[in-house]
């Protein structure tokens, strides 16, 4: 080979060597770029992923404390049921008793409706005997009336204190009143 094709094979040669190495730099270079895109992303998905399982740990605990709260909730959901049972139960037992009060009352209400034209009867009776005419008053503690004197038509009054007199004084002195101002009472036969 001549010296001129050796040195144009070399220079070829070296062309192309350098070529080569511009195709590698610039691979290279792109190679650098895209593994910086990569890393950019990585970094970002990787933050992104941190992000992630921070509002995860926030949400799992959000989430254990919603069960603690649910749990004493039907705690107390349980405990009121039961109070609900026993109050219930309690009305129901206080419902029976009412009905059975009511019954006995309804029998005593009968008896007492039984015995009232007795009772009128005797009241009647005692007014008639007695001429008491009684006056009432906005004061309890005041007894007041007027007996009727049947012999001359007349009228005695009479007033009393229960907080001034005892009791038994109060129906004594009625008593005298009465026998003093009326006259006997006498059955016709």
């Amino acid at each position: 080979m001549p010296p001129v094709a050796h040195s144009q094979l070399l220079t070829r040669i070296i062309n192309t060597h350098k070529d080569i190495q511009q195709e590698n730099n610039t691979a290279s270079d792109n190679y650098q770029n895209f593994l910086k895109d990569k890393l950019v992303e990585v970094s970002s998905a990787g933050n992104l992923v941190e992000c992630q399982c921070e509002a995860n740990s926030k949400l799992v605990a959000a989430c254990s404390e919603l069960r603690f709260e649910n749990d004493q909730m039907q705690l107390q959901v349980r405990k009121l049921e039961m109070q609900l049972a026993e109050a219930k139960e309690e009305e129901e037992s206080k419902r029976s008793c009412v009905s059975k009060l009511e019954g006995e009352l309804g029998g005593t209400k009968s008896s007492r409706e039984s015995e009232f034209p007795k009772m009128k009867e005797s009241i009647l009776l005692y007014k008639k005997v007695s001429g008491i005419k009684w006056a009432y008053s906005e004061d309890p503690t005041v007894v007041s009336g007027f007996i009727t004197d049947k012999s001359y038509g007349k009228l005695s009054p009479f007033t009393y204190n229960s907080r001034d007199n005892s009791h038994s004084f109060i129906v004594n002195s009625l008593w005298n009143s009465v026998e003093k101002y009326s006259q006997p009472f006498v059955v016709d036969e």
